[in-house]
């Protein structure tokens, strides 16, 4: 019942109340002519409970969210925050965007205490879609490079390719043999993303080379740079106009193909 009782002489008498786990309380107490009942109620002790969050990398996480014992607290630049609990066993969940939620218990003694908290980057599904420009197509075992990874991600039969990406920029870059290369910037942005990636066939010499030729040519003759226009490809099953600089060397021919 936590019931005490003393007889004591008329007068005015201090007194301290304790007890383990609770605080400490002092008053005095009026003798009188009669009994007297002092109802004391004593507070229990708090203590002091420090949160540190950080991220795999051991770098703080600033306004991370701690529930714990229906109080809500936000962490500082240093990651910290701090709440004052009475012994006890208490649940709580840390959490913030682009972080993976953590949960767990902590178990409230009779001294300060710090909890470090350790929380893992989200990873978003990013599905890359290589297809060929002109055909619509899949392009099957391309190659993506992403920034930030080392080995190469493939694309499948159905020009597919998924990867689980945090947040953040990344750029990239796609090859494929036969395949002009292929770059960009890719922004995660807290969900899931599909990145359209488009193609074009390379026109190799060696092909043109396989040919019959009808060209017109300037300056004619010439000892530097000889320009070919309006000449057409036959055989292809239809006529294509292309328009080509060269470069001329001895017995040699080289130079790069654009569409007009």
């Amino acid at each position: 019942m936590g019931i005490a009782t003393i007889n004591l002489f008329s007068g005015s008498y201090p007194y301290t109340v304790s007890k383990t786990s609770y605080i400490e309380f002092s008053e005095s107490v009026s003798v009188e002519s009669a009994p007297q009942i002092v109802e004391v109620v004593l507070q229990k002790e708090k203590y002091e409970k420090t949160f540190k969050v950080q991220d795999t990398e051991n770098n703080p996480i600033n306004e991370a969210t701690i529930l714990i014992n229906e109080t809500e607290l936000t962490t500082n630049e240093q990651g910290i925050a701090t709440i004052s609990l009475i012994s006890g066993s208490y649940p709580y969940t840390v959490s913030k965007i682009g972080y993976i939620e953590f949960s767990e218990s902590v178990s409230v003694e009779s001294e300060p205490q710090t909890v470090y908290v350790t929380l893992e980057k989200e990873t978003f599904p990013i599905t890359f879609e290589v297809t060929n420009i002109e055909t619509s197509q899949p392009i099957a075992d391309a190659e993506i490079y992403i920034s930030t990874f080392e080995n190469p991600f493939f694309t499948d039969v159905f020009g597919i390719s998924i990867m689980y990406l945090h947040t953040g920029s990344y750029h990239y870059f796609v090859t494929k043999e036969n395949y002009n290369d292929v770059t960009g910037t890719l922004n995660v942005d807290n969900e899931a993303k599909i990145e359209f990636v488009e193609m074009t066939e390379k026109v190799s010499i060696e092909t043109i080379t396989n040919y019959e030729l009808e060209i017109t040519n300037y300056p004619n003759p010439t000892a530097g740079e000889l320009k070919i226009k309006n000449y057409k490809l036959k055989g292809t099953g239809e006529e294509q106009l292309r328009t080509t600089n060269y470069e001329l060397h001895p017995e040699i021919y080289s130079g790069t193909n654009e569409r007009i």
